[in-house]
């Protein structure tokens, strides 16, 4: 509630100032003002030079009806049975982290992670609002605002609320808050600038712990039974809370050529010196699961034991760095030919466990090249390494390549190859963690992890590879507790193609990845997940309106899943329970009319009919056929 409170009175407060704002850009101006800029953290030339990285808002009715924020992190995925809920990626990726990384991730999607996305400014008022209802008083509200401030300052907040109460008597409830405020402002001739960022998110479900018998269950559902399904935590509850801050500021020794008009010495004979960075970040995340009943049947047994269980976990991280780089691109606008980064990190980092608390500092330097040796290619290595600490020479090498083909003006597609090698330190949830029902302290040998990846684009299509080879890969067991594969490889290979066919009105879109590893007993990934939607768009009432009807198929091959732990909030292997093989389809019409979108849809729609096997993670079923409406809409003047 204070958070809502908080953004109700920036926005109050600042719409009278962006009544004064002066739209000076000659590009993003209010006859065009759907356009907005696009920029993130990680890529300061896009705010000193917005023009340059101009894009428009999708407004398209295309995937629209995918309301769950899960979608845009994970398209294919696996969740215990409710939105808002634990979930991970059905496709496998896994990149390594130099330094302290905590390493729980199950409620990622629902949460806003600082400097790792793109955020937006415009320089005319913009509101992009969402919300959605369904089924069970379901609900998702999501608003975007942006404006600026004399074309200097950019400000903008995000704010999502996922409210999900799940099924009656399921105990699977989840209320899910995450706001991103930021702001952005540079100077006038564009040497300094400083981009702010404020971040907070609460997570809070309830756990039920999945099923006690799912035989049970599913003869209830078919009604050859009248005996109530059963679960193993009857008071179960887990809530997270991250706050985070991000401020970066540059500045640059090179002055905008638009500043150059009565230099008297030629822009040619300059010479550019770069930019110099600092970034300053501040995170503290706390988890904690509570239980208020006896479980013994779910939970290793200890003695004389109360039921009653309180574990929390915090830690907080503080880093500075400092960067030289030059721009991206020359004064003429032209690609740079060669791209140089430097740069040095140090952070700090104390984790407080229920058995004590723990000190880190490390100093992680990094060095970057990029080259294009001619117009339509670029090809870039980076490589960091960390001094000091338990996580001393950890390292990461990348190395890329991106080739378009173009003919006489013409584009025939984009060839991108990615490579990476790591060896760095497992998780520290993989090492260290103490609670009421699970403790170990482990000193595992460093991780390695190579990868390629290969991606060809073109128009509407996406065809790829990746292979990875996983070197004393660390895994949470049957007993989910963490074991390492100590002088093991494990390989895994994966294909994928996508591809969105036009045929007039009708669409139909497609996704399909194939995977497989060398040591499934470790690693369990379905062999094929798919997507299909079929959908037909076409305009009504002298085309004030568009209307798009479709539908939704999802599916995977049948395997034994990770089974999913509540009071760990992780994921681990198990090999008594196969879930897949089952279509979920979920019928849907969007429509369009200005600046607003809506849709309708039914969720699922065939449960019943082809069963009641509607799992993604072991003994937590997902929601049978339900209904939800959903509402966009624009505004930017």
């Amino acid at each position: 509630m204070k958070i809502l409170k908080f953004i109700l009175v920036v926005l109050v407060c600042a719409g009278p100032v962006c009544s004064f704002a002066q739209i000076c850009d000659s590009i993003l101006t209010k006859h065009d003002s759907i356009k907005v800029v696009r920029f993130s953290i990680q890529k300061i030339d896009s705010t000193v030079y917005p023009e340059r990285d101009e894009v428009n808002m999708d407004t398209s009715l295309n995937y629209f009806q995918h309301n769950d924020p899960i979608k845009k992190v994970y398209f294919f995925n696996a969740n215990a049975g409710n939105t808002g809920l634990a979930s991970h990626n059905l496709v496998f990726s896994k990149s390594a982290v130099t330094g302290f990384s905590y390493g729980i991730h199950a409620f990622d999607p629902y949460m806003t992670a600082g400097g790792d996305k793109n955020f937006y400014f415009s320089l005319v008022p913009f509101t992009d609002l969402f919300y959605t209802i369904g089924t069970k008083k379901e609900h998702i509200f999501h608003v975007t605002h942006l404006h600026s401030i004399k074309n200097k300052v950019f400000l903008g907040v995000n704010y999502q609320i996922v409210g999900a109460p799940g099924r009656d008597r399921f105990q699977q409830a989840a209320s899910d808050h995450s706001v991103s405020v930021f702001s952005f402002y540079r100077t006038t001739n564009k040497r300094y600038g400083v981009y702010v960022n404020y971040i907070y998110n609460r997570i809070k479900v309830q756990e039920n712990g999945g099923l006690q018998n799912d035989t049970i269950y599913l003869n209830y559902r078919k009604g050859f039974s009248t005996a109530s399904p059963s679960y193993f935590l009857l008071a179960g509850g887990n809530k997270l809370k991250e706050s985070a801050v991000v401020l970066k500021q540059y500045y640059s020794f090179e002055r905008d050529s638009a500043d150059r008009k009565n230099d008297s010495v030629p822009a040619a004979k300059s010479y550019n010196y770069g930019r110099l960075i600092h970034t300053f970040s501040f995170k503290k995340l706390s988890q904690r699961f509570t239980d208020a009943e006896l479980n013994g049947g779910y939970f290793p047994i200890i003695p004389f034991d109360t039921g009653y269980c309180a574990d929390s976990v915090m830690f907080y991280a503080i880093e500075n760095s400092l960067e030289w780089t030059n721009t991206e691109l020359r004064r003429d606008n032209t690609p740079r030919r060669v791209r140089y980064v430097a740069k040095i990190t140090h952070a700090y980092t104390e984790v407080h466990q229920m058995n004590g608390n723990y000190f880190i500092n490390v100093l992680k330097p990094a060095l970057g090249l990029t080259a294009m040796p001619y117009r339509t290619l670029a090809v870039g290595v980076n490589a960091e390494w960390v001094l000091f600490d338990i996580y001393k020479n950890d390292f990461l090498v990348q190395a890329s390549a991106v080739q378009k083909f173009e003919k006489a003006g013409k584009s025939f597609g984009t060839i991108e190859l990615k490579g990476a090698f790591s060896k760095t330190r497992p998780d520290w949830f993989l090492e260290h963690y103490y609670s009421k029902y699970y403790q170990w302290d482990f000193d595992w040998l460093k991780q390695q992890i190579a990868y390629v990846g290969f991606n060809y684009s073109y128009k509407r299509l996406s065809v790829g590879v990746d292979y990875y080879n996983l070197y004393n890969h660390v895994y949470m067991d049957a007993n989910a507790r963490p074991k390492q594969f100590v002088g093991g490889y494990i390989q895994v290979f994966s294909a994928y193609v996508s591809k969105n066919f036009v045929m007039g009105k009708f669409e139909i879109d497609t996704k399909v990845a194939y995977q497989f590893n060398d040591k499934n007993a470790l690693l369990r990934t379905p062999q094929l997940v798919a997507m299909q939607s079929y959908f037909f768009g076409t305009h009504l009432f002298k085309k004030a309106l568009f209307a798009q009807l479709g539908v939704d198929l999802m599916y995977n091959t049948r395997y034994y899943a990770d089974a999913y732990n509540p009071a760990l909030r992780s994921f681990y292997l198990q090999n008594q329970a196969q879930v897949g093989n089952y279509l979920f389809a979920d019928v849907f019409l969007n429509f369009k009319v200005k600046r607003l979108r809506a849709y309708v849809k039914l969720c699922n729609f065939l449960s019943g009919v082809i069963g009641y096997d509607n799992f993604t993670v072991p003994h937590y079923p997902m929601q049978d056929r339900t209904f939800n409406f959903g509402v966009g809409w624009l505004f930017h003047d």
